[in-house]
């Protein structure tokens, strides 16, 4: 199971940037490789960089800054907060458009 968790990586660096970070909060290598543990997925300073890479090249922000002596990870820009997808509003929005867009899709 561990080697299926490892292909995860990617979508789990996913998951704890939308989740677990934003502007005002980012995180530590060190704590991003402890919430990926918490997943059954090892990682290593270098590799990370590379996944981070990669997430950038396919377009999610990752920012990563310095403060003091550690550097830190966050998500920037995203398409939507999770305010706005949690919103009574919204949801109604995307439920009255749903079948309208299937219309032009057929």
């Amino acid at each position: 199971m561990a080697g299926n968790n490892q292909k995860l990586k990617l979508l789990y660096l996913i998951k704890i940037f939308t989740e677990d970070t934003d502007d005002q909060h980012a995180l530590t290598l060190p704590q991003i490789v402890e919430k990926l543990g918490a997943y059954g997925i090892s990682a290593e300073r270098k590799t990370l960089y590379q996944d981070f890479e990669l997430l950038r090249d396919f377009g999610f922000d990752i920012i990563g800054q310095q403060a003091r002596r550690n550097f830190y990870y966050h998500m920037g820009n995203r398409r939507f907060e999770l305010p706005e997808l949690k919103a009574p509003a919204a949801g109604h929005y995307f439920r009255a458009h749903q079948g309208h867009e299937r219309k032009h899709l057929l």
